[in-house]
């Protein structure tokens, strides 16, 4: 498999498909086995809508790459792999890793998030508040290390 840009992970791992949510599986197994992108995280947002508050409300895959260079590379390729996606880079953490975050659903509303919270949200809406509290999770975990 070409590796075109390095992620965090050095070691590579045996990922477990059957423990991915099924709303996302696909792309994740589209980016590992077809793209060569090692995913970190993701989530079809099932889990928020059974009450996991932390859990995002939409589709979502995160990656993390060794520097903030590398994160705005793989942000590129995403946005030409998938065009109609939304593709957020994070702040750097102290140790200079950058986190890409692909969200495959951009337009899509998600009424059960804007139940909760009082009016439907747009996925970039709810992607920019998602952005910020990953951001400050990761100063805060920094801050206390």
């Amino acid at each position: 498999m070409l590796r075109l840009l390095k992620v965090k992970m050095t070691d590579k791992k045996e990922i477990d498909y059957d423990s991915i949510s099924p709303g996302i599986v696909d792309l994740v197994r589209e980016l590992n086995e077809v793209h060569g992108i090692e995913t970190s995280d993701s989530g079809d947002g099932s889990l928020h809508a059974a009450g996991m508050t932390c859990a995002h409300p939409a589709r979502h895959v995160f990656i993390q790459c060794f520097t903030q260079k590398d994160a705005y590379k793989l942000k590129d390729r995403l946005e030409f792999l998938y065009p109609d996606a939304l593709v957020q880079v994070t702040d750097p953490d102290p140790s200079g890793d950058g986190w890409v975050m692909l969200w495959p659903d951009v337009e899509a509303k998600y009424g059960d998030y804007g139940e909760v919270h009082g009016e439907p949200r747009t996925l970039r809406e709810l992607a920019d508040e998602a952005w910020r509290r990953f951001a400050k999770k990761v100063r805060t975990a920094w801050t206390h290390l």
